[in-house]
């Protein structure tokens, strides 16, 4: 299977851009386009350099952490250390929460042509599926918190 990583790095930055957004919704943060698009883009190399140097487990879960850290404070600029704690947990919960309902739907499309390499699943599924399950998500984590505070009044 052949693998484009432009694609890749694109569909990526179009993720994690989409994931910082609702971060910022839920967090009622104030956001600029340009710092969310330069921590989208440190997000799309990674995902490049997953392909290209061979890590183990551990180092890999260590740099994802490293990298969602960076992430988090260059587009949210946090005073102090707990508003980056709270954005980052924030920030897992979305990124959770859409990468699950992208996966829900991939369920019930059922592509022929998806494979599983070193825990990442590649291969073309449609950026439509992605792109839905993250308004899905979305829709489904302010539902959440909706619900949440009403209940908590």
């Amino acid at each position: 299977m052949t693998i484009y990583l432009d694609v890749v790095f694109f569909e990526n930055i179009v993720m994690n851009f989409l994931i910082i957004i609702a971060t910022a919704i839920i967090s009622k943060s104030k956001i600029n386009a340009t710092k969310i698009l330069l921590a989208s883009s440190i997000g799309g190399i990674f995902s490049i350099l997953t392909y290209i140097i061979k890590l183990t487990n551990f180092e890999n879960v260590i740099l994802k952490i490293l990298i969602s850290i960076l992430i988090v404070d260059i587009s949210f600029n946090p005073k102090k250390i707990k508003y980056l704690v709270r954005n980052l947990i924030l920030f897992y919960l979305v990124s959770l929460t859409f990468g699950g309902t992208a996966f829900m739907l991939l369920y019930f499309v059922n592509p022929k042509n998806i494979i599983s390499k070193d825990g990442v699943f590649i291969g073309t599924y449609p950026l439509r599926i992605t792109l839905i399950g993250a308004i899905l998500g979305l829709v489904l984590i302010r539902f959440s918190c909706q619900n949440y505070k009403r209940q908590n009044k």
